[in-house]
């Protein structure tokens, strides 16, 4: 994930897809922005109301190092903001990672 450059945002009615360039990152659950300067922006999947989004922020921005703990997985850029993808206890998975294999032409 480290050096992965987004390159994609994904919105569905109950997810959002981050593709990067090996990557794809699909959360069903809760997401933290948190930009460079400290604002936060938080935004919950399966709502249906909400305020704006602003994730395009990060698009073309390289992953520079990740975190994990116990419910939270955190990505850091390498303009100093992060998202947080938030997950919980349960029968369900919250995120999935997976592998994206480049094609040319």
């Amino acid at each position: 994930m480290i050096s992965e450059e987004l390159g994609q945002v994904c919105l569905d009615p109950h997810g959002i897809q981050f593709k990067f360039d090996s990557l794809a990152l699909s959360v069903q659950f809760e997401i933290e922005h948190i930009e460079a300067d400290g604002t936060r922006h938080s935004y919950d999947c399966t709502a249906h109301v909400g305020p704006p989004l602003l994730l395009h922020r990060l698009l073309q921005k390289s992953v520079k190092n990740v975190e994990r703990d116990e419910l939270a997985f955190t990505l850091f850029f390498e303009d100093g903001a992060r998202l947080i993808v938030h997950s919980e206890l349960g029968p369900y998975e919250c995120w999935q990672l997976c592998g994206c294999r480049k094609t040319t032409g």
